[in-house]
């Protein structure tokens, strides 16, 4: 089981929604849009 995350690339792009929506199609996998704090966590 693995977990695909997305940072500020997806966040602060103006069609966020939309791009994340497109590689979920794409990999058919769901994709979590992490903050940048949580993110400074994770390493």
């Amino acid at each position: 089981m693995y977990e695909i995350v997305a940072t500020s690339a997806f966040r602060e792009t103006q069609n966020s929604e939309e791009a994340r929506r497109y590689v979920e199609n794409e990999i058919e996998h769901p994709i979590r849009i992490i903050s940048g704090l949580r993110r400074s966590k994770i390493n």
